[in-house]
């Protein structure tokens, strides 16, 4: 009888287990299901319509269905190719009005998540855009003209009230071009400041603050988009020098948006860095790493600080974190190496420089750090051979014939040496270590009054 009540027990308990993880795994499921819907409803999702196109293209075999989707690949690419804080949350371009999301049903509803999504976009205004438009050749463009134009009307709607038209010229109907730049058209009506960041990633500085100055000047943009087009409006300004102006933009785009200011931080930090303002840099590092911990190259940057201040360890583990982070990033490998060459660590520098390369063939300072530590350890013909690599990697690379002529030096091959300084010095006619260098081999030939000009020309640089 004890056993049966046992066993009348323990039944009783396995069903209470049963029932709890089954509500466990209804409320796991109901979790899941609302974040993914959220993260749905949250992005900004462009739809890609038919564009009307010309006769002869559409004679040609290029529909309005096949133009859209030239036109979603174009866009692709200009986000394959752009680095931004926005990219990977904020943009999709479906090739097509079919979402995926048609092909997900919740059990037992007969209701499609694509439904239930834009339920929600609908009573919280995130509506999908839709982009469609016209192709029209000009009456008088007849091929083959050197330049013929066609007009491209785009059309963006947005929910059931808005929608804008923009009408340009374009000089060409090479279809590959004609798909890029009505991408960029479509772009910078929905998200100027990615086309802004398109633009200055290839250069186009002028095209890209004109762009970010907008966004920051209209009304109706939120935060999520003023605080970057600020951060970027930053490093425009940074990279031209005018360093007072850059940290205005920096710290308003963190005063718009703090919680989300790591990028901002971290640019603030490149800028005092560019200073010499290492233990600032460091600060600005560190907040940046506070706000966002999973963003490899600020682990990075800060690792470059700490070496430059010598305090090798800790440059290492940022370093190592920031490998951790991102496995595929070459620079993480050889600046540990910089940090384990400094330490006299030979072998493991030259493991680093080795992954770097692996990971980016064409890493001129790797093969030229790697011929750096064979020098210390006075392996010379296998440092040239490093240096050689190098040149071959980027023709322009002054570093190497620098440190290839300090190898030669080294062996007192004098008249080799000095080759490699003049041709440092030809690439780079204000290489002041070159100078420099040269007139160590100078006076090492007892020149004295050659080497003094030379190490003359070096100071005049340096200033």
């Amino acid at each position: 009888m004890t056993i049966m009540k046992q066993l009348h027990k323990l039944r009783i308990l396995i069903l209470k287990i049963f029932k709890i993880l089954k509500w466990l795994i209804v409320v796991i499921f109901l979790v899941a299901l609302f974040i993914y819907i959220w993260r749905e409803v949250a992005r900004d999702t462009l739809i890609i319509e038919p564009f009307t196109v010309p006769r002869r293209f559409e004679e040609a075999g290029l529909t309005p269905e096949a133009m859209a989707n030239r036109i979603g690949e174009a866009l692709r690419q200009i986000e394959i190719n752009t680095q931004t804080e926005m990219q990977k949350d904020n943009l999709i371009w479906p090739h097509d009005k079919e979402s995926k999301l048609d092909d997900v049903e919740i059990p037992g509803a007969n209701v499609h998540l694509k439904a239930i999504v834009e339920v929600i976009r609908a009573v919280v205004g995130r509506h999908s855009e839709h982009a469609s438009g016209d192709i029209v050749a000009f009456p008088n463009a007849k091929p083959p003209a050197a330049n013929p134009q066609v007009t491209v009307t785009v059309y963006i709607v947005r929910g059931r009230n808005e929608n804008r038209a923009i009408t340009r010229a374009v000089d060409t109907e090479n279809i590959d071009v004609l798909a890029k730049d009505t991408a960029e058209i479509i772009l910078g009506e929905v998200n100027p400041y990615f086309l802004a960041a398109y633009r200055y990633d290839r250069g186009e500085i002028e095209q890209a603050a004109e762009l970010l100055q907008r966004i920051v000047r209209d009304p109706s943009e939120d935060r999520g988009h003023k605080a970057p087009a600020l951060n970027l409006l930053g490093l425009i300004l940074f990279d031209q020098r005018k360093y007072d102006e850059a940290v205005i933009k920096y710290q308003k785009a963190i005063e718009l948006d703090p919680e989300h200011a790591s990028p901002a931080y971290n640019n603030w930090g490149l800028l005092l860095n560019d200073q010499n303002k290492y233990d600032e840099a460091a600060a600005r590092y560190r907040k940046a790493i506070e706000l966002d911990p999973k963003y490899a190259p600020t682990y990075g940057n800060l690792g470059l600080v700490l070496y430059v201040q010598e305090r090798y360890n800790e440059a290492a583990a940022m370093y190592r974190k920031a490998i951790e982070l991102d496995p595929k990033d070459p620079d993480a490998y050889r600046d540990l190496g910089d940090v384990l060459e400094a330490q006299e660590k030979y072998d493991e520098a030259v493991a680093q420089y080795k992954k770097a390369i692996d990971l980016n063939p064409e890493d001129a300072t790797a093969y030229n750090n790697w011929g750096l530590v064979l020098y210390d350890q006075k392996k010379y013909d296998e440092a040239a051979a490093t240096y050689r690599k190098a040149i071959e990697t980027d023709p322009k690379n002054t570093d190497a014939y620098n440190n290839w002529g300090n190898s030669l030096r080294d062996q007192k091959k004098y008249a080799e040496a000095i080759a490699k300084y003049k041709k440092a010095i030809e690439i780079d006619p204000k290489n002041a270590d070159a100078y420099n260098n040269w007139g160590d081999v100078l006076r090492d030939q007892k020149k004295y009054a050659e080497a003094e000009i030379k190490f003359a020309k070096a100071r005049e640089l340096s200033q």
